[in-house]
């Protein structure tokens, strides 16, 4: 299976679609609305949400539930030459119930982006989001690079990094 499962409670892996993402921007964390606030400095909009991740660049996946139903999409934005932004939209359901699945498939699919496309993968977060920050590094493998000090907007933020070894 693409998550390391055996029963039928697999996440399969497909293209991103502007609709997925408009669907779980309707049901996002409330940490992770509070980012997108804090990056784009407007007021949260689901759809608008959507078109801004539809907007950034390079591979992107959705995972969906055994009904088809996307319950998160990611993705590795290319920065500058070897290097690229990882992102990803979640919903809440998606991380209740499937997010250990989640936390395997992205990070499988990281490590072959680094062993094939990229020499380097970052992520960043408010320096609020402290089960983010966890999970950056325990679920995903990344090492903590940095705390930015009113980075953007005046929002403290942090970056980690996992680098091709």
């Amino acid at each position: 299976m693409a998550d390391g499962s055996s029963g039928g409670d697999t996440l399969r892996v497909c293209e991103a679609t502007l609709t997925d993402l408009d669907l779980l921007a309707q049901d996002m964390r409330s940490d992770e609305v509070e980012q997108v606030v804090a990056i784009t400095g407007a007021p949260f909009h689901p759809g608008d949400t959507a078109f801004l991740f539809a907007q950034l660049g390079g591979p992107r996946w959705t995972l969906a539930d055994p009904r088809g139903l996307p319950v998160a999409c990611f993705g590795v934005e290319p920065r500058q030459a070897g290097a690229g932004r990882a992102w990803m939209i979640a919903s809440k359901r998606g991380w209740e119930q499937y997010g250990w699945r989640m936390t395997r498939v992205v990070r499988k699919t990281l490590d072959t982006l680094l062993a094939e496309d990229f020499e380097r993968i970052e992520v960043m977060a408010l320096a609020s989001r402290t089960a983010a920050r966890e999970w950056y590094e325990r679920g995903l493998g990344m090492t903590f690079e940095g705390y930015h000090h009113k980075w953007i907007r005046g929002h403290d933020f942090v970056t980690f990094g996992k680098v091709r070894t």
